[in-house]
């Protein structure tokens, strides 16, 4: 796939207007840790670990499966000892499939994608397209570190969220523009820390600001908040 750094890099300079000065691992250490992300597990038929959704033990990849699915198909006669000796020998053939991928470019280290384009570390996307570390997520388009969102540009950690750009740490919300730190939040553009307003605009903290005023805080709090010692809006 496209270069997650550099993906996450055009994301983050879209919201704030300057370069990351933290690494991959970092983003995802910071940004990331309370996302149900792909777990990887062990490929039972050798080669590079597999990404599950769940935590399966007898893994193999997707396009593993699809290379002998003719003789996977095989059934022989079933011979009965006992039902403890028969499930025994169940249970030692039983394989479950990593990497899914159905219809989709460029996808790495992830695991149920589909109609989607350059996809990594990620689980659950349906046609997004350039998102990093995402989950159960439809119709994104340069999004990190999202989970149960959809149809949203430019985002960093969307959750439950619909309709939304260039947004960072927003819960339950929708419809809502170059905004950080929102919950339960509609139409609502350039805030920062507000929860359960409707149409509103240079609002920091459910208070009413100035555009001069806002755009002279914001970049106080995203140096305070944002660029060191990120932490999700609900820990506060």
């Amino acid at each position: 796939m496209s270069d997650p750094m550099k993906n996450l890099c055009t994301i983050w300079k879209t919201l704030f207007g300057v370069e990351p000065e933290l690494s991959l691992t970092d983003f995802q250490e910071d940004f990331c840790a309370d996302l149900p992300l792909p777990m990887f597990a062990e490929n039972l038929w050798g080669g590079e670990p597999v990404a599950i959704s769940k935590p399966y033990r007898r893994v193999v990849a997707q396009n593993q499966i699809a290379k002998n699915v003719e003789e996977m198909q095989k059934t022989p006669n079933g011979q009965v000892n006992s039902p403890d000796e028969l499930l025994s020998e169940i249970f030692s053939k039983l394989i479950f499939s990593g990497d899914n991928c159905y219809d989709s470019i460029n996808v790495v280290n992830s695991d149920n994608v589909f109609k989607s384009l350059n996809v990594y570390q990620s689980r659950s996307v349906h046609e997004s397209k350039n998102v990093i570390f995402c989950t159960n997520c439809v119709g994104l388009e340069n999004a990190a570190a999202c989970d149960d969102s959809g149809f949203s540009q430019f985002v960093i950690r969307a959750m439950d969220s619909i309709n939304c750009s260039r947004c960072l740490d927003v819960y339950q919300s929708g419809k809502c523009s170059n905004s950080i730190f929102l919950s339960n939040c509609y139409d609502v553009h350039e805030c920062i820390l507000c929860t359960n307003l409707r149409s509103k605009r240079f609002c920091i903290g459910n208070m009413q600001f100035s555009e001069s005023a806002y755009n002279e805080l914001r970049k106080q709090i995203l140096a305070k908040l944002v660029f060191c010692n990120f932490k999700p809006m609900y820990k506060y």
